[in-house]
């Protein structure tokens, strides 16, 4: 084979008399082909044993028996992709007494198409606001702003190979983003070609026949809550139960067995989450008065590799290390001290979030011991709002008179707004509050006819293994760690090829859009003309996706 100036020499395996062959076309977007062939020989070998083409990824597999006869030694089976599973699916020929024959691998894209549009929207001083516009409603994305010329990123950085790939391939795929970046028919037949080229197959049938794979972490996908009903109950097996998490925007239900028990399996909650139950009959979901018991199953799991830290004898000596590059690195104002604000003493208590420019149309309050006795719904009760309560849903409207249908407000706690329910402020207590901004007549840009604010500041520390605000409410504890927001350091100068190598200009960790698919961000201004943007994230049908922009900031 020539390849550039080279040419590349190998000797071709010998050919088997007796097999099995696969053809398998995976790149039409829409369906796949698999053509299954043999020879006269072959088939007299086989033909007793019976073939069977089994399409498989992870617990999920399509089995199919084949027809092949002397007179047609090949069958040809199409299959529609959405029938397979997103990302590598191992194609093998097993017979009935579970010989395999023949093995490949194809992907099936899981890659959502025509995300999102990112524009500067407008400048405020040293903050430049970007807008993402997108047909996709309510995505979890995170976004990476950088330099145009950055080097800390390179082709294999990529969340669809990571997760759709890799995991299932001896080593991991090289330049992947050339091949998920901007798909087409040629470059998934460049992948197929890159799949055929592996030395070997990751998982080896014989062995998995004699050691079939066990799910030991299953913490890594999810904690698994069980429980009980503790009321005598008639036909349990006709009762589900209801799980909300306003705070993880969950909402699950799992059938009640005879026994009066019930599960909820992989379940990504935070660590100190409530998690609120309700029982009910079914068909029609009727609520029904019961006290539920519930547990963490599968929490306490030792790692199967504890890192130990850094094992000498492993480490290269400095004599063996080759320096490719050496690249310019950014500086950061570590010598900068910092100067404390001044604050003058007032008796009036001085609002920490006043200045905020989404906050000076708000009227601020400071919580404290005079105004910490009620509770957080009864407080946006007497500021201009109307509350009502139901088992399971809050729900807030703005006070209007003579109008039927009542507007809702927009709800911030800390910075993150509540998109689908304002269940989570029953949890909430006052003493647990540090500042509360509220307007029952503020206006907001929307079209789903909202009007009103309130921002919600929690206090720093809080103390939240306290109370349980319902009977069948469960406080998660030691689950997995909250996300946190990233805060960028102070860079010595912008301009320096440090800073466009390996500088960061901003890195939004969790972000949701909301009903429209849209969303904003704010960056500094590093007095850049354009940045790269890096959208990464899971819509709601669990379709994966990476995209990388340039947007113009000037």
């Amino acid at each position: 084979m020539k390849y550039e100036d080279k040419i590349i020499e190998n000797n071709l395996p010998p050919a088997n008399l007796i097999g099995v062959a696969i053809e398998a076309s995976s790149f039409m977007l829409e369906k796949t082909t698999i053509k299954v062939k043999t020879n006269k020989s072959s088939f007299n070998s086989i033909q007793l044993r019976g073939l069977n083409l089994v399409i498989h990824k992870d617990q999920n597999y399509i089995v199919e028996p084949l027809n092949i006869n002397p007179d047609n030694l090949e069958q040809i089976i199409v299959v529609n992709n959405t029938d397979l599973n997103p990302g590598i699916n191992t194609i093998r020929i097993i017979d009935n007494e579970l010989k395999q024959w023949s093995e490949r691998q194809i992907y099936i894209s899981p890659i959502s198409k025509k995300n999102y549009d990112v524009i500067k929207n407008n400048q405020q001083e040293n903050n430049i606001k970007l807008a993402a516009f997108s047909n996709l409603t309510n995505n979890m994305v995170s976004i990476s702003v950088l330099p145009v010329e950055t080097k800390s990123i390179d082709d294999n950085n990529s969340i669809i190979a990571g997760l759709t790939i890799n995991p299932y391939i001896k080593t991991s795929l090289l330049n992947s983003n050339y091949y998920l970046n901007d798909v087409n028919r040629l470059k998934y037949y460049e992948l197929d070609l890159a799949l055929l080229n592996q030395e070997s197959l990751k998982y080896d049938w014989e062995y998995m026949k004699l050691q079939p794979p066990t799910a030991n972490y299953s913490f890594d996908i999810g904690i698994n809550l069980k429980g009980t009903i503790a009321n005598p109950l008639k036909s349990k097996s006709f009762h589900k139960v209801k799980l909300v998490s306003s705070k993880e925007f969950i909402t699950a239900s799992a059938d009640v067995t005879e026994n009066g028990t019930f599960e909820f399996q992989n379940l990504l909650l935070t660590d100190s989450t409530y998690v609120n139950l309700s029982l009910h009959k079914q068909p029609n979901f009727e609520y029904v008065d019961a006290k539920l018991a519930l547990q963490v199953v599968n929490r306490k799991k030792l790692y199967n590799k504890v890192f130990t830290g850094l094992i000498e004898k492993n480490c290269n000596s400095e004599n063996d290390t080759i320096k490719i590059v050496n690249f310019d690195l950014p500086h950061f104002k570590e010598k900068t001290i910092q100067l404390k604000e001044v604050v003058s003493k007032n008796k009036k208590k001085q609002l920490t979030y006043g200045n905020i420019l989404s906050n000076r149309m708000l009227r601020g309050h400071k919580i404290d011991l005079t105004n910490n006795s009620s509770s957080i719904l009864n407080f946006i009760e007497g500021n201009g709002f109307k509350v009502e309560r139901t088992i399971g849903k809050i729900k807030i409207y703005s006070r209007l008179p003579g109008v039927l249908q009542l507007p809702t407000p927009i709800v911030y706690i800390d910075d993150r707004q509540l998109y689908f329910d304002y269940y989570e402020l029953e949890f909430l207590k006052m003493d647990d509050l540090d500042e509360i901004y509220i307007n029952s007549l503020a206006l907001v840009p929307s079209i789903n006819n909202n009007l009103g604010i309130i921002r919600i500041y929690t206090k720093k520390q809080q103390n939240t293994y306290s109370k349980k605000p319902h009977p069948n409410s469960f406080f998660v504890k030691d689950a997995f760690s909250k996300s946190s927001t990233f805060q960028n350091l102070e860079y010595e100068n912008a301009s320096s090829n440090g800073f466009n190598n390996f500088g960061t200009i901003s890195w939004f960790t969790k972000t949701i859009s909301d009903s429209n698919g849209n969303f904003t961000f704010d960056i500094l201004d590093y007095n850049k003309k354009n940045c790269k943007i890096i959208i990464e994230g899971m819509n709601t049908d669990g379709q994966i996706f990476h995209e990388e922009k340039v947007v113009q900031l000037k």
